[in-house]
C-alpha cells in the first residue's frame, strides 16, 4: 500500500513537471506570433506611406503643369525640337472688366495656355501680355500686326488677338474668340511651326475670315466703333454710305473755303496787276499758287481718309460680331 501510494505520487510530480515547462513553450510561441503580427502591421503601414508618399510626388508633378491644360504630342514635339527663342505676344485688356462676361473665362484659359507652352518649351519660348487699352506703344503694335478691336458691351473698346514672331518674322492670330477655342491650339502651333522653320516662309496673318487681312490703323478703328455701336447689325453698304455722305459734305466745305481764299488771293493779284508792279504780282502769284496746293491737299486727305475709312470698315465688318456675343 505504501508502495502504491509512492507510485502514484511520482507519477503525480512527473505530470506537474511536465506541465511546468509547458508554460515556457506556450509563452515563446504568443511571443513570436505578436512579433510576426507586428511585422505585418508595420509592413502595411510603411506600404500606405510609401503610396500617399508616391501619391504626393505624382500630384505634386501635376501641380508644376499648368492647372486643367494639356498640350498634345504633336505641339509638345515641335517645342522640343525648337533651336530659336519664340516669343508670343497675347492682346489682351489686364482689367478684364472691360471684357463681356462670357469672356472673362475665355481669356483666362488663353493665358493658361500661353502658360503651358512657355513651360513645356523649357526657355526656348517666351510670352508678353500687352494691354493696348493702357499701352500706347502696345496699341500701335496691335495695329501693325492686325488685331482687329471690337466694342464690348459697355461700350469700351477692346483689343484681343495674339503674335507669334521669331525676330522679324511675325504672324497674328485675331480675333481670339470663344467659338473658336478648339482651334487656337492648332493656329498657335502652326505659326510657331512656321516662324522658326528654316527656310524662309513669308510672314501673315491667321484670319478665319475669307480674305487676308493687312495692318489696321487702330485710331481709325476707334473712331468706326465709336461712329457706329451697334456695327455688328448694320450692313457694310449702310455703314459705308454714312461714311460718303460725311466725307461729301466735308469735301463740300472744303471747296468753298478753298474758293473764298482763291477769290481774295485774285482780287490781290488784279490789284497788284492794276499797279504795274511787278514784284507785287509774283508776290500775289506766289500767295495763289501756295493757296491753291494747300487746299488741293485738303481735298486730296479728305479723299484718302475716306478711301482707309472704308477699308478699316471692311476689316471690322470680318469680325460680325463682338467675340464672346
Amino acid at each position: 500500500m505504501q508502495i502504491a501510494n509512492l507510485i502514484m505520487k511520482t507519477a503525480m510530480n512527473k505530470k506537474n513537471l511536465k506541465s511546468d515547462f509547458s508554460f515556457p513553450t506556450r509563452a515563446s510561441a504568443r511571443t513570436g506570433l505578436l512579433v510576426i503580427l507586428a511585422l505585418v502591421v508595420g509592413l502595411a503601414v510603411g506600404g500606405v506611406w510609401y503610396w500617399r508618399l508616391s501619391k504626393s510626388h505624382v500630384e505634386e508633378s501635376v501641380e508644376a503643369a499648368t492647372p486643367g491644360v494639356v498640350l498634345s504630342q504633336t505641339t509638345t514635339r515641335i517645342l522640343a525640337g525648337l533651336d530659336t527663342t519664340i516669343n508670343l505676344s497675347l492682346f489682351a485688356p489686364a482689367d478684364v472688366s472691360a471684357l463681356p462676361a462670357t469672356l472673362n473665362g475665355f481669356v483666362t484659359r488663353v493665358e493658361s495656355l500661353l502658360a503651358e507652352y512657355e513651360r513645356v518649351a523649357a526657355g526656348k519660348l517666351r510670352v508678353t501680355k500687352c494691354d493696348p487699352q493702357s499701352d500706347a506703344a502696345a496699341k500701335a503694335a496691335a495695329g501693325v500686326a492686325g488685331i482687329v478691336p471690337f466694342a464690348s458691351e459697355n461700350g469700351e473698346i477692346v483689343y484681343l488677338g495674339l503674335t507669334v514672331g521669331n525676330g522679324a518674322r511675325i504672324e497674328s492670330i485675331s480675333p481670339l474668340a470663344p467659338e473658336w477655342e478648339t482651334a487656337l491650339e492648332p493656329d498657335v502651333t502652326r505659326a510657331i511651326q512656321r516662324v522658326s522653320a528654316k527656310n524662309v516662309v513669308k510672314s501673315q496673318v491667321v484670319d478665319r475670315s475669307p480674305t487676308q487681312p493687312l495692318p489696321i490703323d487702330p485710331a481709325i478703328s476707334e473712331e468706326l466703333l465709336r461712329m457706329f455701336p451697334n456695327l455688328a447689325s448694320q450692313s457694310f453698304d449702310d455703314a459705308a454710305k454714312i461714311l460718303r455722305e460725311s466725307a461729301l459734305a466735308e469735301f463740300t466745305a472744303a471747296v468753298r473755303a478753298m474758293q473764298l481764299k482763291v477769290q481774295e488771293t485774285e482780287k490781290q493779284l488784279a490789284a497788284a496787276q492794276g499797279n504795274k508792279s511787278e514784284a507785287e504780282q509774283q508776290a500775289a502769284m506766289k500767295q495763289l499758287r501756295a493757296v491753291q496746293d494747300v487746299e488741293t491737299k485738303k481735298l486730296d486727305e479728305i479723299t484718302s481718309r475716306l478711301q482707309t475709312r472704308i477699308k478699316v470698315l471692311e476689316r471690322l465688318k470680318t469680325v460680325e460680331r463682338a467675340p464672346g456675343k
